[in-house]
């Protein structure tokens, strides 16, 4: 019996420190927005104007905490959307999404390669599963976007990349 009260004791322990470590964890959304230009032959693979996530400490502090005490970060997903509900993904082969910071190497986190035609104006990307913590540890990120094309563009189009990241914080500072 007194196994059995102690394993029990034991698992309540495990389980609250799961549920502590839960409440510990928020999510964040950026969004940036870039153009795919026109004019761009079919097979090639162009590099999009850089841009930029600004990290603010109000991000943080809207989830009552701060960057310092930031433990993981980690990017669940990102869709992108051409703005014009009439576009398609029918001429992109590939794309890919790179990040970087000063001091930290550009690093691929989302990709979509072979991209079958009747996608729609909204694509998952598959994403780095890895912790991109030390990223949100500075005041910016920069955006690097590639697109390989499948056909020739003839016109802008105007698109929109949502990051969604899982962020987990430590415990009162600890």
């Amino acid at each position: 019996m007194k196994k059995i009260l102690i394993l029990t004791f034991l698992f309540l322990i495990v389980l609250s420190c799961e549920k502590i470590d839960d409440l510990t964890k928020f999510q964040l959304q950026y969004e940036t927005n870039f153009i795919i230009p026109d004019n761009i032959p079919e097979d090639t693979l162009v590099h999009l104007q850089e841009t930029t996530l600004s990290i603010l400490p109000d991000d943080f502090q809207d989830n009552n905490t701060s960057k310092d005490l930031l433990e993981e970060v980690i990017l669940k997903k990102i869709t992108v959307n051409l703005d014009d509900a009439n576009e398609n993904f029918d001429f992109i082969k590939n794309l890919a999404i790179y990040i970087a910071a000063d001091d930290l190497p550009k690093v691929r986190i989302a990709w979509k390669n072979s991209i079958p035609d009747g996608e729609g104006n909204s694509l998952e990307l598959d994403t780095l599963q890895d912790n991109i913590l030390a990223y949100f540890k500075k005041e910016s990120i920069k955006v690097f976007i590639d697109v390989e094309t499948e056909q020739a563009t003839d016109h802008n189009i105007p698109a929109t990349a949502v990051f969604d990241f899982e962020i987990n914080a430590k415990i009162l500072g600890n």
